[in-house]
């Protein structure tokens, strides 16, 4: 008689995946609401689009070993028809998706290849960096789209509308001194920056690298031709280039503007959340950077993302147009 192979030494805690769709993340928030009041878990989050190894929404569940035997019973139970992956935080979670997974209702296929063979500290139930339940309710309270604008207040307002008017490419949308100053747009909304006048810019402090607070803003570009266009335009344009950086799935240089308000450029790579659903680790990698009269750095003059890289975004990008016919 053959053995039975040893399988992971060592359980870190489980994740549940609750599957939804639009008409039925009601039914999930209440669930989850459920969960968070009962146990003592803690929530990734409501996907409401597809995201790594999972093809369509879903909410992330994460509790410890301890809790398998009060999670578990209670899902077999209570899930209300929405289908449940249930897996271990072994030390292969390509494993812990497909051979050691436990499903509740209908398997989803899953696209295991999108997964990292580790997981992130924070995805285990030992991180306590995770929202509570409380989570959940916020999410319920509240959706938030996107970043609207920032409003900076400058030293000299007329220099700053040259720069990010005539360097950086912002159209003006209104000019009201009495109520805030210059508004600038670039072109998907009425305001995407404002700008007004400091009362006392001399007695104001200027912003340091290390203060609390704004590191930094970043701007993103759509493809990595036009990186490499903004970069030699800063430079052309009398702009110190700060410094560069790889970011593993964006490459981006940093400036500043008339204030010293440090400012980024960034292009990321096409899919980075499915491509990084475990993480990209932010190895950032220091860039060479180049001045006025000097060649481009190599870094902004070949292809990148490489070859590998560029398969694997094809590829999401062609499941992407199946699912849209679908």
């Amino acid at each position: 008689m053959s053995g039975i192979s040893d399988g992971p030494t060592q359980l870190n805690g489980y994740h549940a995946h609750i599957y939804y769709d639009t008409a039925r993340r009601p039914v999930a928030e209440r669930l989850a609401s459920a969960i968070g009041s009962k146990f003592p878990v803690q929530f990734g989050g409501f996907h409401d689009t597809p995201i790594g190894p999972h093809p369509i929404a879903n909410l992330q569940v994460i509790f410890a070993t301890a809790e398998f035997h009060h999670v578990v019973p209670w899902l077999m139970l209570n899930r209300d028809g929405l289908d449940v992956l249930i897996h271990p935080l072994s030390d292969d979670s390509v494993d812990d998706h497909s051979r050691y997974a436990l499903w509740l209702g209908t398997p989803v296929p899953l696209k295991l290849e999108t997964l990292r063979r580790r997981y992130r500290p924070e995805l285990l139930p030992a991180g306590q960096d995770l929202p509570s339940q409380d989570f959940v309710r916020e999410r319920s309270m509240i959706k938030l789209d996107r970043i609207g604008h920032v409003n900076l207040r400058v030293a000299d307002q007329e220099a700053s509308k040259r720069f990010y008017r005539d360097i950086l490419g912002f159209a003006i949308a209104e000019e009201d001194p009495e109520h805030g100053g210059v508004f600038m747009t670039l072109g998907e909304n009425f305001h995407t920056l404002d700008i007004g006048q400091h009362p006392t810019p001399d007695a104001a402090p200027r912003p340091q690298r290390g203060q609390i607070g704004l590191a930094h803003i970043a701007f993103q570009v759509g493809s990595y031709a036009a990186l490499r266009d903004a970069y030699r335009h800063l430079v052309a344009s009398g702009v110190e280039i700060l410094r560069a950086t790889n970011h593993v799935n964006q490459r981006s240089f940093y400036f500043a503007d008339p204030d010293g308000n440090t400012l980024e450029i960034y292009y990321e790579m096409p899919h980075a959340l499915q491509l990084f659903e475990g993480g990209r680790s932010d190895d950032d990698a220091a860039l060479p950077v180049s001045g006025r009269n000097e060649p481009l750095p190599a870094w902004l003059l070949e292809d990148w993302p490489g070859p590998e890289m560029q398969a694997r975004i094809d590829q999401l990008q062609a499941q992407g147009r199946q699912g849209a016919q679908v």
